[in-house]
């Protein structure tokens, strides 16, 4: 899983932090919006909105694991 930050901007008392997530040649995008705090890092603000965004993430891997392979319908099977 490969994770870019796609924008990072300030929205009033927060930052609005979307991440582009790449899995399996699959791409979801997340936006957080995460509470400015003073002396916070940007690295921070990042890693809370990808905590924020967990659960999502998992169910998007989840729902996307089959796509791109074989399938055989004789055994009913991924080949």
């Amino acid at each position: 899983m490969e994770i870019k930050i796609h924008n990072f901007i300030t929205d009033g008392d927060n930052k609005q932090v979307t991440l582009e997530i790449l899995h399996n040649s699959q791409v979801l995008i997340s936006t957080k919006d995460v509470a400015i705090v003073s002396g916070k890092t940007t690295e921070q603000y990042v890693a809370e909105a990808l905590v924020a965004s967990q659960d999502e993430i998992d169910a998007w891997k989840s729902d996307t694991a089959p796509i791109g392979k074989s399938f055989n319908a004789e055994t009913g099977a991924f080949v």
